[in-house]
């Protein structure tokens, strides 16, 4: 059924948490809080020899673990793909286990299960699920086809007949064809009532036709995803209607086509959407033409209605929407494009660009069509592919190597004003993670996790002062240990796996105190 759509920016499920690309199932990419600098590098971490971390891939991060994807390589020869868990606390390796190779260079992302513990990853043709403490494999679901740069979303809240019901969802890859399908895999325990399926079983399939890139985004019972040279499709996820003409497949919400500059030449929708507001945000990519020659699309959520279009940077970027502010890396170097960072005004009924990085002049280049930023408090934080660094070598222009820079901006602030750059750090620029109000980004010089101030670590309410709700919502969790179901490291201020007094004299040390 067609439910009326609400309002959702979530920012995040719970505050320790950082699901996925996107931060949250709604992929809004934003954070309740995260470090106003980035003086403070708690750990970094690099991968083994024969290891190579997927640049373009975003850590998720629960439970106080960091868990992101990378290539193993032998010789010149890519062999398998590795799942790789730090500890958040200190960098600790904790485990690792493979996976098989990805294919065409895919970055997809894990993604969290909050619900059984578990962290998934998609390559080449397989869908797995790990054991988050572990690293044991709990399921792997093998698909039709593989997945190129989409990433897995989890449910957490659907229940059917009083028993957990909840599905990943992932989209498989055809950019030429029209074989491509989303797929709703069962991750919840077995019940005969509710959920006839054991975890890894397939549930339904959803044709789509031509996709790529499609990470699929999840509000109130539904999944959206935008696909192929122009369409936006919702599917409810818990008991959408089989397809008479098609068994084993379902029949979507609605499906709502869009003209896409370009589409002759291949143009399209090559990466994920977000939720937020009742409004479904997606970009495309276009091949041809120069700077601003893709779309950015704003659908109605309920009605799957276009509610506009607006001229954008190429990208596989998924929109960052905050208030009436919609924010979007894309570009890459040559190809009549530029990397960018891009604001958008929505207006509700238009969408309008308000600044550009790129036209601005700012330099270095910040964004990317690759680039996932993130958003808390006023702050963005995204990566740059060039390095301040003179010894530094020169990027791509796909830019498939590593970010060189993170830099935290202003976004009250336009780029060619003083104060835009709040602060920036060689070596990290990967598209960051913001859990428990730390950072964690991939980059030239490895993993590097990143801490707020101690002020602004005990603000956790992220009102920006240390007052009586936060020692309320500490006192709340207090005694609650790392992998007990009352934890949440949110609320565990330094870090060491045990929300107490040492947390609870940390913040009655900054009581009263500013994070800014």
């Amino acid at each position: 059924p067609l439910l009326t759509i609400l309002v959702w920016c979530d920012v995040s499920t719970a505050r320790g948490q950082w699901l996925g690309v996107g931060g949250n199932r709604a992929r809004t990419s934003v954070a309740a809080r995260g470090p106003r600098d980035l003086s403070r590098v708690r750990w970094s971490a690099t991968p083994d020899p024969n290891e190579q971390y997927v640049y373009q891939s975003t850590p998720a991060v629960a439970d106080a673990r960091v868990f992101v994807n990378a290539r193993v390589i032998r010789g010149a020869m890519h062999v398998a793909n590795r799942l790789i868990a730090y500890d958040a606390v200190d960098g600790a390796r904790l485990w690792s286990a493979n996976v098989a190779p990805d294919i065409l260079d895919s970055w997809s992302s894990p993604a969290i299960d909050i619900r059984n513990g578990a962290v998934l990853l998609a390559s080449d043709d397989h869908l797995y699920s790990f054991d988050q403490v572990t690293g044991d494999l709990l399921w792997k679901y093998d698909l039709t086809r593989p997945v190129v740069n989409a990433s897995p979303v989890v449910t957490a809240d659907l229940t059917v007949a009083g028993a957990p019901a909840n599905r990943a969802l992932i989209t498989e890859y055809d950019a030429i064809g029209a074989a491509a399908a989303m797929l709703a895999i069962n991750v919840d325990p077995f019940d005969a009532a509710g959920n006839p399926y054991n975890p890894g079983d397939l549930v339904w399939t959803l044709p789509l036709g031509r996709a790529s890139g499609a990470t699929p985004a999840y509000a109130d019972d539904h999944a959206y995803v935008a696909v192929g040279a122009g369409e936006f499709v919702r599917v409810e996820v818990s008991s959408p209607p089989p397809d008479p003409n098609n068994p084993g497949c379902v029949l979507a919400d609605w499906r709502t086509p869009v003209t896409v500059n370009g589409a002759g030449d291949g143009a399209g929708f090559f990466g994920g959407v977000s939720v937020c507001d009742g409004a479904v945000f997606g970009a495309t990519y276009n091949f041809v033409g120069g700077r601003n020659s893709a779309q950015l699309f704003k659908i109605d959520a309920n009605t799957g209605a276009e509610t506009w279009q607006t001229a954008c940077e190429r990208t596989d970027s998924i929109p960052v929407p905050v208030g009436s502010q919609r924010w979007l890396a894309g570009g890459i170097e040559g190809f009549g494009s530029d990397w960018t960072m891009q604001r958008f005004t929505d207006s509700g009924g238009a969408g309008v660009l308000q600044w550009d990085s790129a036209a601005s002049g700012f330099d270095p280049p910040i964004g990317g069509w690759a680039e996932q930023p993130a958003y808390a408090r006023g702050l963005l934080y995204v990566g740059s592919p060039v390095s301040t660094d003179p010894n530094a070598p020169p990027p791509g222009g796909m830019t498939f190597e590593p970010y060189q820079q993170l830099l935290i901006v202003d976004t009250a602030v336009d780029p060619n004003q003083p104060g835009f750059v709040v602060d920036r750090f060689i070596g990290a620029g990967g598209s960051p993670a913001l859990a428990h109000g730390r950072l964690f980004s991939i980059g030239a010089d490895g993993l590097f996790a990143f801490d707020p101030s101690p002020p602004c670590a005990a603000d956790i309410d992220a009102s920006g002062l240390v007052d009586l709700t936060d020692l309320s919502l500490l006192l709340a969790h207090f005694d609650a240990q790392r992998g007990t179901s009352g934890y949440d490291a949110n609320y565990d201020l330094n870090l060491d796996g045990m929300i107490d007094l040492f947390d609870l004299s940390l913040l009655l040390t900054h009581f009263d105190q500013a994070c800014n």
